[in-house]
């Protein structure tokens, strides 16, 4: 098989036992790989009423069939699983390079199924696979385990890992990457791993990849990079400021999150901007697996060095917390990669309990705990409270959702699905803003690199088109699912279009697929997914925004668009009923 590695990797927690299976072609060419794959193993084998944090439910690691090849932005990883946030579909994207890493061990999916009786993490080589003890580890932050996990294996082993976040089941936890600080956020994943005892994992294949035909593939890869080298967005912004770059964009567009999403204007906004990032911070670019962009920034401040921040970090920890120190929000960003921390979460978390002190909302949790907006030393302790779960981090730890649940001010919650928002405020634009509230992973738009791509080329994040916004979003989700699961990063995949990724896929696996084929691949992937969340208790009730977003803001009423409206147009295009359900073939 070519492109494909045709084969899953297994491992049983429970009976501390791994195993191998093959993978079927015509169940390649229906799901493609990736998040397609990632999805079809987990609505086969999860049943949705599962607890995310019990034994039963599993981890699915699947990469796509262009990854580990040389095409731009091939280096990602999808992690499919049920998330403790929301218990409905976790589905979080992971750079870097350990899905290239997989490939080259021979693996296009890594499933794992239960819960170690002990503390274990597991290393796939050219030798075999081992799970190990992970005793010596258990209570590591991210970047130590890196370290003692290569020392223990190889060198320059791919290791993605958890924290004391994910050890304690924060569920604002994430896997980390700390070598390349790129972590599956927004779903509470570490939490799933450290329920299952699961440490680390750590990868290092040798094996060359099977191209069916390599001199098309190679005429196909050419016309991909002289694209990507002509499109602004990836041959300067991106390279020069990193995602940074778009701060300026969306504050300009008036979706720039401040004091969780309540409109304030934030003093300063101007000092996170990419180029500030880079006056002040900046050590070197960072790459993802083959990808020329270099997107990631290595930077440091006062002795502390790290990765980022990224776009999201300096949404979520810095301007939506109200703080518009650059140096404060790295310190932050270092410290959540540490501890294993989603930043987007715990910045929303944070936000959360801050308005709750602007608005005098306390209970005996909070006793002494002063959190104003602004305070960069509060920011840093809150994370670590949380982390550990100590003191007011108790509850912060379950999440925005249940902390203003809990103190019964569900109107201070910003976010979907009991997610919080990815940290673009949707009431500029009813496109993003559709985009979020049928987001089936909650509060993540598929869409972020469309909207990226148009605040940079069209301010007002506006950009013409002829089509309505449901059928932008159907489409351009479509078109995300596709390449999410073909295996290109959704930044570089801003400059290729599906009959591309058709053609690139048909030269490195010898399978030819138009783009129609992908397309209805992706509709099937996307009905699996509300199949998926539907059975684990979510209605078209939830296909809405917070009521945050629909309060007036200095005397002006957003968003003045009926979002119930369009999500009935979106579900009619989609083929659903008025309730939003899938006909029965998205049943798994």
């Amino acid at each position: 098989m070519e492109g494909w590695s045709g084969a899953i990797l297994r491992v049983d927690l429970d009976q501390a036992v791994t195993s191998q299976e093959r993978l079927a072609e015509d169940e390649l060419r229906q799901y493609i790989g990736g998040r397609g794959l990632a999805v079809r193993l987990l609505t086969q084998e999860v049943e949705a009423t599962v607890d995310a944090l019990a034994a039963p439910n599993k981890m699915i690691f699947a990469a796509g069939p262009l990854t580990g090849t040389a095409t731009p932005g091939n280096g990602r990883c999808v992690v499919a699983s049920k998330s403790p946030v929301n218990q409905g579909l976790a589905c979080a994207n992971l750079g870097g390079y350990w899905a290239a890493e997989l490939k080259l061990a021979g693996y296009d999916a890594l499933v794992v199924e239960g819960k170690a009786a002990e503390p274990v993490y597991l290393f796939v080589g050219d030798d075999g696979v081992e799970l190990r003890p992970a005793h010596h580890l258990w209570g590591n932050g991210t970047k130590q385990t890196t370290r003692q996990v290569r020392a223990d294996t190889e060198e320059d082993a791919a290791v993605i890992c958890i924290g004391p976040a994910g050890e304690r089941a924060v569920l604002i936890s994430s896997i980390v990457d700390a070598n390349r600080r790129w972590s599956s956020g927004r779903a509470g994943l570490g939490a799933v791993m450290g329920s299952k005892n699961l440490k680390a994992i750590a990868v290092k294949g040798k094996r060359p990849l099977r191209i069916a035909d390599r001199q098309r593939f190679l005429m196909e890869l050419q016309a991909f990079r002289s694209r990507l080298a002509n499109e602004p967005l990836l041959s300067y912004h991106l390279p020069f400021y990193g995602t940074a770059s778009l701060v300026w964009p969306l504050h300009s567009a008036g979706a720039l999150p401040s004091h969780n999403f309540s409109g304030v204007p934030l003093p300063g906004a101007a000092g996170l901007r990419g180029e500030a990032l880079g006056d002040s911070l900046l050590h070197r670019r960072v790459s993802c697996f083959a990808c020329p962009v270099a997107c990631g920034r290595a930077t440091g401040v006062s002795g502390c060095t790290g990765e980022g921040p990224e776009l999201e970090d300096i949404l979520a920890l810095g301007s939506n917390c109200g703080i518009g120190d650059l140096q404060d929000v790295a310190r932050a960003t270092y410290l959540c990669e540490d501890l294993g921390l989603d930043p987007v979460a715990a910045g929303s978390a944070i936000a959360c309990a801050m308005d709750m002190h602007a608005k005098g909302v306390a209970g005996p949790q909070w006793a002494g705990r002063h959190m104003p907006f602004g305070d960069a030393a509060c920011l840093l302790e809150s994370l670590e409270l949380i982390a550990y779960r100590r003191g007011a981090g108790e509850v912060m730890a379950e999440g925005a959702f249940h902390l203003a649940q809990r103190y019964d001010v569900p109107e201070l919650f910003t976010g979907v699905k009991k997610q919080a928002l990815h940290a673009y405020d949707p009431r500029p634009d009813e496109w993003l803003a559709l985009s979020y509230a049928t987001a089936n992973t909650g509060a993540v738009p598929m869409t972020n690199g469309r909207l990226i791509q148009s605040l940079l080329i069209h301010p007002t994040g506006k950009a013409p088109s002829e089509e309505t916004t449901a059928q932008r979003i159907k489409a351009q989700q479509g078109a995300d699912v596709v390449m999410e699961s073909v295996g290109i990063c959704p930044l570089v995949a801003l400059v290729i279009d599906v009959s591309e990724a058709a053609s690139l896929l048909a030269a490195a696996t010898g399978q030819e697929m138009a783009a129609v084929d992908l397309l209805a691949a992706g509709a099937r992937i996307w009905d699996l997914e509300r199949g998926f969340n539907l059975r684990a208790g979510f209605s078209a009730a939830d296909d809405r925004l917070a009521e945050r977003f629909f309060a007036p803001i200095s005397g002006k009423l957003y968003p003045a668009f009926t979002l119930a409206d369009l999500v009935q147009e979106y579900y009619r295009l989609r083929g659903w009923d008025a309730s939003g359900h899938p006909a029965a073939s998205a049943a798994p």
